[in-house]
């Protein structure tokens, strides 16, 4: 196992710990140097394991938009106030990757899709990456994103559009340019009576939910 290899799983190692002990914003940069650590070491997989987590942790924070920027080394910053449990990683004496981890959360999701498509074994989890990342762009709430959105992962998915995914994600989208609330549920509804949705998408689903009863609200305002 190369060097870059072991820092690697002992950053990824060190995320998990900070994960479970509840220390986001540090387990989101121990997790992204770990999926650079592995780019260094082609080990796509595991690189992509870890930049999931970036952009599910990143999504529950709420930071859909915000790009995670890794400064090398970090042994600084461990371990976090308070914690004597995490471990110090091995930094190893060659230089780091120059690939950085400084895309949007939904971003993250899309290009993973990318690759996905291009492999018999993982193709069938491409349409789940990119319903993952529409429903970031619902959670931002921004109405003219989303429909675009979903016309890009039809390109990138050959099959998309023909999917389940597909369909709620262009049910919630013209629920939210309408303003429907009750269509908004419907669909997701729907869609988890056949698919059940877990607990990270019905988080962010709330989400964009509440900012179509906010914008409905609003425009009964406006009437008045």
């Amino acid at each position: 196992m190369g060097r870059l290899q072991m820092a690697a799983r002992q950053y990824k190692s060190i995320a998990e710990l900070q994960e479970e002990q509840g220390h986001k914003d540090e387990c989101l940069k121990s997790y992204a140097r770990a999926a650079d650590l592995f780019d260094g070491e082609n080990s796509t997989s595991e690189s992509n394991k870890c930049r999931l987590k970036v952009a599910h942790i990143s999504a529950d924070k709420g930071n859909y938009d915000e790009a995670i920027k890794v400064p090398f080394p970090l042994l600084a910053r461990f371990p976090p106030p308070g914690s004597s449990l995490l471990p110090r990683p091995q930094i190893p004496q060659s230089p780091p990757p120059k690939k950085k981890i400084k895309k949007p959360t939904k971003q993250i999701f899309e290009d993973i899709a990318r690759q996905s498509v291009d492999s018999n074994l993982l193709k069938y989890s491409a349409k789940g990456y990119l319903l993952n990342a529409g429903i970031c762009h619902l959670a931002r709430g921004r109405k003219e994103d989303i429909s675009n959105a979903v016309e890009r992962y039809k390109d990138i998915d050959m099959s998309f559009d023909a999917s389940r995914e597909c369909k709620l994600l262009e049910d919630l989208a013209a629920a939210m340019e309408n303003g429907d609330s009750d269509a908004f549920t419907t669909a997701v509804s729907e869609f988890d009576s056949l698919t059940r949705l877990d607990p990270w998408k019905t988080s962010l689903l709330l989400a964009a939910k509440k900012l179509v009863q906010k914008g409905a609200e609003a425009e009964e305002e406006d009437l008045t």
